[in-house]
């Protein structure tokens, strides 16, 4: 046990302060939360992981967040922590809205291009970078090394938790079609009032005043706990699931700013513990649900990237040496399935073990077998990337 403690500390002591600039605004605590409910929920042989090296886990969580984390955000990392099921939404409604989630694509180059159609290069990569991050804690299990296996934990941890929340699928992410607040009138201040957004008020306001009772109330049976078949599938179920929860949050806020005649800064202040109480009552049920949404998802993919690298003994990373990490945990995140190199006509699976002899600064990424290949690119024998 003080092997395990020692390393823990260890561990924690190398985890660097990171830049998840998508989450700026974001609360720690549904990341704080969900990451301290996985463990339970995880195959018995994992569970001592999360046991062990909760803290480090959770601080590569959350890594960024917080009024604290200063650092530039990496490029094109704003893109990473959402995506915009909607985007191909007729109206505002709340059907249209619905029917176009539900109609969209699950392969990232149709996605891509569904955004292009409709004149947006930010719809967002959530989905496929989970999928990449997934890889990535794969190829950790098979080198068995201690850091590298809680970092990628971590990191997926919290782009799991990113999938849940409601307002980060969908174009309109503030909220603003159901409200937005105007700045304290007279002033000529042009500062944005805190509260302004659904998005705030849903996801931040709310979730720091219900921390308490969420750490307590947020369980989730192990029996849920099963294997999946593909990663991609179990992200779109729990950003589908999230979506449906997006329209009662913004019905909720309206009825709420409505009932209590809130249509500015000033009147939104003079009943802040009102309207906050009132969403509490009427909201605190869905944002648990999708923080349980998170926490399952999160086991899933971890167990699952553990049976993929064979199911090694916990013993070789608890008896591992960690190694240093000189980097943020975010600064490696592949931005497509299929990866290459500047100096070389081969290109490679994300997971495949040449890749991790590419230079960050060299890899070229493909979101497909067909634009690597007519980049002149040929196939890894590897890791075949052409093979279905």
């Amino acid at each position: 046990m003080r092997r395990i403690a020692i390393l823990t500390a260890v561990v924690s002591l190398v985890v660097i302060h990171s830049s998840v600039h998508a989450g700026s605004g974001e609360a720690r605590e549904p990341y704080e939360i969900v990451s301290g409910q996985v463990g339970p929920v995880l195959p018995t042989p994992l569970r001592g992981l999360l046991e062990a090296y909760l803290e480090a886990v959770r601080a590569h969580a959350t890594a960024g967040l917080g009024p604290a984390s200063t650092p530039e955000p990496l490029p094109g990392e704003a893109d990473w922590h959402y995506v915009m099921l909607d985007i191909a939404a007729d109206t505002d409604d709340a059907a249209a809205r619905w029917a176009a989630a539900d109609k969209f694509p699950r392969d990232r180059a149709a996605a891509t291009e569904l955004f292009r159609r409709h004149g947006r290069r930010d719809g967002g990569l959530l989905p496929w970078i989970i999928v990449n991050r997934y890889h990535m804690l794969v190829e950790a299990f098979q080198t068995g090394k201690t850091e590298a296996i809680v970092r990628e934990a971590g990191v997926l941890l919290h782009f799991a938790t990113d999938a849940a929340l409601p307002f980060n699928t969908t174009a309109d992410r503030d909220g603003t079609a159901s409200d937005h607040l105007r700045g304290p009138t007279g002033t000529g201040s042009s500062t944005r009032f805190i509260h302004s957004t659904v998005r705030h008020r849903c996801q931040v306001g709310l979730l720091q005043r219900l921390r308490s009772r969420l750490e307590y109330e947020v369980r989730v049976a192990p029996a849920r706990y099963g294997p999946i078949d593909k990663p991609v599938d179990a992200v779109f179920d729990v950003l589908l699931d999230a979506h449906r929860a997006l329209h009662a949050l913004l019905a909720i806020d309206a009825e709420i700013v409505a009932h209590l005649g809130i249509d500015d800064a000033a009147t939104f202040t003079a009943a802040t513990d009102t309207y906050y109480d009132r969403l509490a009552d009427l909201a605190a049920g869905i944002i648990e649900s999708q923080l349980e949404a998170a926490v399952l998802l999160s086991a899933k993919l971890i167990g699952a990237a553990w049976a993929e690298a064979g199911s090694p003994s916990p013993a070789l990373w608890i008896a591992g040496k960690p190694v240093r990490v000189t980097r943020s945990p975010f600064a490696e995140t592949p931005t497509a399935p299929f990866v290459g190199s500047r100096h070389s006509t081969i290109f490679h699976r994300i997971a495949c073990s040449h890749v991790k002899r590419i230079k960050a600064t060299n890899r070229v990424y493909f979101n497909t077998v067909r634009e690597a290949q007519n980049a002149g690119r040929v196939p890894c024998k590897s890791c075949s990337p052409a093979d279905p």
